[in-house]
């Protein structure tokens, strides 16, 4: 920590002082959003302010207290406390690959681990744009290729953990159990569903582009994205709103290709003493 810190805008004092009030929660310097191009295809925007704090006893676990307020801090809009993954470390991923013969084979395996590899790079870049010798991220991921009729429902963990368990594949010592299933007939999204108490966490990626032929090394990019980039996002804490930092009317926010604005998630210092704050000792400067 340096001997002194930057002086606290009256917006930061502002927020500072709300999450004394509503948390009894004392922070030196929080993390805010509040880029007036951030707005909902309404034109709607907020200000946004998160903070990560690690659970005593509970590794890999955060508490996440989110505000919302007015762009000058006056106004409280919304609030939430609640625990999620940590967006930091390496995750181990076990992912069920179901295969159709119209859009993706056993054969595309190199393909999908290339796809998979460049969300690696994506981490890796943005923690060396920031003088990091290692990235905040890490996905290990092992990949299983099952037929898709042979999983019932491929948006339920009970259902692709039974289709792995018949062959003898153990989902234990995974943080994410990932289901991507590409059905060529099916138009679906994706879907998480946070919980830190039942491990590996479950998310399903489904056909959202209505592929209908063989995926090309840019569709497998795109499947990637939405999976480690916007779906695990998710058992971190952005919301289903996905309304932390939200764009529309073409503007193209700045930390692309991830999901929101990093320091949102902790991936930023914003308390002036170099380290990022989901790896800080001391995060936010809460102890000053």
């Amino acid at each position: 920590m340096p001997t002194s810190l930057p002086q606290r805008t009256p917006l930061e004092n502002a927020i500072k002082d709300h999450y004394a009030r509503l948390f009894n929660e004392p922070v030196f310097r929080p993390a805010i959003v509040n880029d007036s191009r951030y707005v909902n295809c309404a034109g709607q925007g907020h200000l946004t302010t998160t903070l990560y704090l690690p659970e005593p006893g509970q590794a890999g676990v955060s508490r996440l207290r989110v505000m919302y307020t007015s762009r000058d801090g006056a106004q409280l809009e919304r609030s939430s406390d609640a625990q999620y993954m940590t967006p930091a470390g390496v995750f181990r991923v076990l992912v069920a690959v179901l295969t159709w013969p119209e859009t993706v084979v056993e054969a595309d395996r190199e393909l999908w681990e290339a796809a998979q590899a460049s969300i690696n790079d994506d981490h890796a870049a943005f923690a060396a744009a920031r003088g990091l010798s290692r990235p905040i991220v890490t996905f290990e991921s092992t990949n299983v290729f099952l037929p898709g009729p042979a999983v019932g429902d491929p948006r339920s963990r009970s259902s692709v953990i039974a289709a792995l368990s018949a062959r003898g594949i153990p989902v234990s010592g995974y943080d994410f159990l990932m289901s991507l299933h590409i059905e060529p007939s099916v138009s679906e999204g994706g879907v998480a569903f946070p919980d830190v108490f039942n491990k590996p966490g479950f998310l399903a990626v489904g056909n959202f582009a209505l592929f209908k032929g063989p995926l090309t090394a840019a569709n497998y990019r795109s499947v990637a994205s939405t999976a480690y980039h916007h779906e695990v996002a998710h058992h971190w804490g952005w919301p289903g709103t996905h309304d932390w930092s939200p764009s529309c009317g073409g503007f193209d926010p700045p930390y692309r290709p991830l999901i929101a604005e990093p320091s949102l998630f902790g991936w930023e210092d914003v308390d002036g003493d170099r380290i990022p704050e989901i790896l800080d000792s001391t995060p936010y400067g809460r102890s000053r």
